[in-house]
């Protein structure tokens, strides 16, 4: 399955679109690996103050289920 391919791949992963209303919940989210390290991403569209639009990542560690 998709959320099994950062435990395959070092130094890759995926992100998942989330559906919420709430601005502080995250776009996407998804476990990767980056040097053998288990984490999660959170990602937020954002724009800054001239307009352009950019992606604001956050990676924090992956608890284990």
């Amino acid at each position: 399955s998709c959320q099994n391919h950062a435990k395959k791949k070092n130094n890759t992963g995926v992100a998942f679109k989330r559906e919420s209303e709430n601005p502080n919940t995250p776009a996407y989210s998804g476990p990767i690996m980056v040097d053998g390290k288990k984490l999660e991403v959170y990602i937020w569209p954002a724009t800054d103050r001239d307009g352009i639009r950019y992606l604001d990542l956050s990676f924090e560690p992956r608890s284990e289920k």
